[in-house]
């Protein structure tokens, strides 16, 4: 891999796929050598691939979307369910899914529905629950509302979990009815994004894929991003713009460094992302950091808050990935779902609306089903993951 011919750009992942199959046993040993007892119990992992290089861009540990993946793909996840509690909480018989409270948001509860149709095919006793204060009615669906009991949470029928899987990312803060229980939570409520960090993966996932590239000899720029971060950030008064757009000029210096070394023709991009926080807000792409600076009063608002109507105050600035994926030709991104460090399925997510280097997750945005995954995805989702139990978190 540290040979590859930097004049055949459309050729770089074809050597990467061809790479991983042909050293796929010794990959595999040195992948369950970096396995830890925290890798998360599911992720979902975005990927892009610009043809000259492929890496995660995005790992969420409360994933929605499963909806979207096959009925093979939820065989996979009933079976990796079992093997995961078999080997971690063999005691746990009664398993509790929390869930988000989007009442209007039907997907969403598709999503639930794969999920709990997954866990209780594993034969345990599974119940959906509820953070919310009001009961949520969905069709299909009975989900509880719960109470705090001591150090237990206990349904108004005397039902009461053994453990907990949360599908509620925790933007805002960690309800009173999840703080100081006995039973086990996941994932572990420090990576709900009250307090996780994004640039904390990506420093993880950089540290662990250095490791991996100096065992085999390939360039790590090819599978990671080039990141930076800024903290008091507040788009509304426009305060910690210079940070950024400082920190995006840098940064694309660094990145035409490596279009250069790879004869790239390409201009450099950049994202500009909340440090917590998911579902694609708060998210914009350019190419300058004077873009930052002449940013309108409309896009400022669009930025100053993410989920939960939390402030955007911490700031990624991430290599941005043009994608060469299409779907009905619009541009296109690969989302691979794991449980248990295993992957179950993948779909695509496209984009009616967006170019090749913007955000896809936005307005605009479709899905649909695939089932080929590349073995640079799975190689990339299963080093995403597995980072995950390496953050720098309290």
């Amino acid at each position: 891999m540290q040979n590859l011919k930097k004049n055949k750009i459309q050729n770089y992942i074809d050597d990467l796929d061809s790479f991983v199959l042909s050293n796929e046993e010794a990959i595999d040993i040195w992948l369950q050598g970096k396995e830890l007892k925290d890798t998360p119990l599911y992720s979902s992992i975005d990927i892009r691939n610009s043809g000259f290089k492929i890496s995660p861009i995005d790992t969420n540990l409360f994933p929605a979307g499963f909806n979207n993946i096959s009925k093979q793909g939820l065989q996979k996840a009933t079976q990796y369910f079992s093997q995961y509690f078999s080997k971690f909480f063999p005691s746990a018989k009664r398993i509790a899914l929390i869930s988000e409270q989007f009442t209007r948001n039907v997907s969403y509860y598709e999503n639930i529905k794969f999920l709990f149709k997954a866990l209780q095919d594993t034969n345990l006793d599974i119940k959906i629950l509820t953070i919310a204060e009001e009961p949520i009615d969905i069709e299909g669906l009975e989900i509880f509302q719960f109470k705090k009991q001591g150090s237990a949470v206990v349904t108004n029928d005397d039902w009461s979990p053994d453990l907990i899987i949360l599908n509620n990312d925790l933007t805002e803060k960690i309800p009173e009815k999840l703080i100081d229980l006995s039973i086990p939570i996941l994932p572990n409520l420090k990576y709900g994004w009250h307090n996780r960090r994004k640039c904390f993966h990506y420093e993880a996932y950089n540290d662990l894929v250095r490791l991996f590239c100096t065992e085999f000899k390939i360039d790590p720029w090819l599978i990671s991003t080039y990141y930076s971060k800024c903290t008091d950030v507040n788009f509304k008064k426009k305060e910690g713009l210079e940070c950024i757009a400082q920190k995006i000029d840098k940064l694309l210096i660094e990145i035409q460094k490596k279009y250069d070394e790879y004869h790239i023709q390409q201009e450099p991009v950049v994202f500009i992302k909340p440090n917590n926080g998911t579902f694609g807000r708060g998210i914009i792409s350019v190419k300058t950091g004077d873009e930052i600076i002449n940013l309108n009063k409309k896009l400022r608002h669009g930025l100053n808050t993410i989920k939960d109507n939390v402030i955007n105050s911490e700031v990624i600035i991430q290599e941005g990935i043009p994608t060469i994926e299409k779907v009905e030709n619009y541009p296109a991104e690969s989302i691979i779902y794991l449980v248990g460090a295993k992957v179950i399925g993948k779909f695509m997510r496209y984009n009616t609306v967006k170019g090749i280097d913007n955000n896809l997750n936005s307005k605009g945005m479709l899905f649909t089903q695939n089932s080929k995954i590349s073995p640079s995805e799975l190689l990339l989702s299963k080093l995403a993951t597995i980072a995950v139990a390496y953050e720098k978190i309290e």
